[in-house]
């Protein structure tokens, strides 16, 4: 019993001793080394710069600070746009947008306010939000809360509000000719419908917006031009321009009222029709057999206007001036790009070491605890001591949502 009892003791002191070496025999020859302190001449900052240089992107946010008296869920918010690009490369984060002739148009939700919006820029196309809405346009005509617009050849033919014809006629003069509206052009969004006419030197745009009734009216010259624009109205009762240009309207007189404003209102019942102006202009009335509204302006860039159809008691200042917009500082991240990396990922791995300047040959992986997002290069060769570092950064999509990563590299 003694004798066997030695025998196993020494079996398993031997198994034991035949177990280490074989350990130490596939860690040593088998297996590559991965040694972080070991190796440092080897370049894998440099690989980590050339790496985050193609990986990554920056993702530009710009809040849009906006203030209104108005309680509704739907202003529509027709601001200049001051920035460059591809309007594709910009999206208002959770709203729909139309980025057109350097304006930014969307409704705001003002059931509270402030509110305050994230213009998001990258190098990524952006997709409009799907939304639903009652925008009716089409090339003659748009519909939108009460109000029915009709066109032709990009200009406006007559407008009705609440079924009643309110806006008789328009014309346009140009330097006392009558606008070219050969070249015109119609065009619309879920929220929006546009009607252009383009001239040498001046072009006329007009929107009508969803779930709102007054139009919009831009025009852009790259010259001084003297502009004329007539409205044959309804014969409305009364008028507001300001405190020495008001009253009650009296027809079939042959006099016209002249003055400068930029803002006249005219009220029937309980409807009115105001015109807004970006300056002064000079308005001439004239009330004869009907009621002509004339402006007549110099535009040297821009004059734009609005007419808005809404209630009598409507207030004077929400009319001209419903809200206010304001940009405010660009905040700019910067972080390792999805698509970027799928780029790089499918990058033939010799053309990535000429790029790179690399002599040495290597394997990025990039992950977080839960998922590997990235890993390019090849595994080490067996026998080979191998140099590791890993770095902590940024994941970034397109709306500059972060996620912590690792960036591991080997080198050999």
């Amino acid at each position: 019993m003694v004798s066997k009892r030695g025998i196993t003791q020494a079996d398993w002191i031997i198994s034991i001793a035949i177990f280490i070496l074989y350990l130490a025999w596939f860690f040593i020859v088998i297996t590559p080394v991965l040694n972080p302190v070991t190796k440092e001449s080897l370049p894998a900052d440099e690989l980590k710069d050339a790496f985050m240089g193609n990986a990554s992107w920056e993702v530009n946010i710009t809040p849009i600070i906006l203030r209104s008296n108005i309680t509704s869920s739907s202003v529509p918010i027709v601001m200049d746009f001051p920035f460059p690009g591809n309007a594709l490369n910009y999206a208002l984060i959770g709203k729909y947008r139309v980025i057109d002739d350097r304006r930014l148009i969307f409704l705001a939700d003002f059931t509270a306010s402030p509110v305050i919006y994230n213009l998001v820029h990258s190098s990524f196309n952006y997709t409009k939000p799907a939304i639903q809405t009652n925008m009716v346009a089409g090339e003659n005509e748009a519909e939108s809360g009460n109000m029915e617009v009709s066109f032709d050849d990009g200009i406006i033919d007559d407008v009705r509000y609440r079924d009643a014809l309110r806006i008789v006629r328009f014309s346009m003069q140009v330097d006392g000719n009558a606008l070219n509206t050969n070249i015109n052009e119609f065009s619309s969004t879920s929220i929006s419908s546009k009607y252009k006419v383009r001239t040498p030197s001046l072009n006329n745009t007009f929107y009508v917006l969803e779930n709102n009734s007054m139009i919009y009216g831009f025009v852009d010259t790259t010259e001084e031009k003297n502009v004329d624009i007539d409205f044959v109205l309804h014969e409305y009762k009364r008028y507001f321009a300001d405190s020495q240009n008001q009253g009650s309207i009296t027809y079939n007189v042959t006099e016209c009222d002249n003055f400068e404003s930029d803002f006249i209102d005219f009220t029937d019942g309980d409807y009115g029709l105001a015109f807004i102006f970006s300056d002064d202009v000079s308005i001439r009335m004239c009330h004869d057999s009907s009621l002509v509204l004339n402006i007549s302006a110099s535009a040297d860039n821009n004059l734009n206007y609005r007419a808005v159809f809404h209630e009598a008691s409507a207030g004077m200042d929400d009319l001209i001036m419903p809200y206010t917009a304001v940009f405010g500082a660009t905040n700019i991240y910067e972080g390792l790009s999805g698509s970027n990396m799928f780029d790089l990922e499918s990058t033939n791995y010799s053309v990535l070491k000429s790029d790179w300047n690399m002599k040495h040959d290597f394997n990025i992986t990039v992950y977080n605890s839960t998922a590997e997002f990235l890993s390019i290069g090849r595994p080490p060769y067996r026998n080979t001591e191998v140099h590791s570092k890993q770095y902590y950064a940024w994941m970034l999509n397109e709306y500059a949502d972060q996620k912590r990563v690792v960036i591991n590299i080997l080198l050999w």
